[in-house]
């Protein structure tokens, strides 16, 4: 193979490869896959976190969702958001357990809040409602007291 020809087998290469990464960059992104049951938590978690009603509304389903947006319209915007903005602010880290199917297209899942002093369990109860993984029902917190708080430094 001569450098004339080498030269034009590398530019050739070369656009080859940078037209295919262009194409590549074009396409259109896919559409966000639904995990499952356990989805509609980190869907709650991520819009508290961000302080995002609507996206945090949406995460709920049936007669909870309903008293959701009720609250919404009697607090208003602003107290809303701050109460998604505080809700999360104390939390340390979060534990989803796997979740405990009653049909295909309803579960519960049991949900550990970590905080500085102690770890919260609830029982979360998730429907699956128009293709989407909605929290249905809400139980109490179950406190738990832990015997190290969150954060102590390990001593040898």
């Amino acid at each position: 193979m001569t450098k004339r020809n080498l030269a034009q087998f590398l530019t050739l290469a070369l656009l080859a490869a940078i037209v295919g990464l262009i194409v590549y960059k074009k396409r259109p992104a896919p559409a966000p896959v639904e995990s499952g049951p356990e989805s509609a938590i980190w869907r709650m978690v991520d819009a508290s976190r961000a302080a995002d009603p609507e996206k945090y509304l949406a995460c709920y389903g049936g007669e909870m969702e309903r008293q959701l947006r009720k609250n919404y319209r009697e607090m208003g915007a602003e107290r809303f958001q701050e109460y998604l903005a505080g809700t999360h602010r104390q939390i340390k880290g979060i534990a989803v357990s796997p979740p405990q199917m009653s049909s295909a297209g309803e579960g519960r899942i049991a949900v550990e809040y970590v905080y500085q002093d102690r770890n919260e369990v609830q029982q979360v109860v998730v429907r699956r409602e128009g293709g989407q993984w909605k929290i249905v029902q809400v139980e109490s917190a179950e406190r738990i007291k832990t015997l190290v708080p969150y954060g102590t430094p390990v001593t040898e």
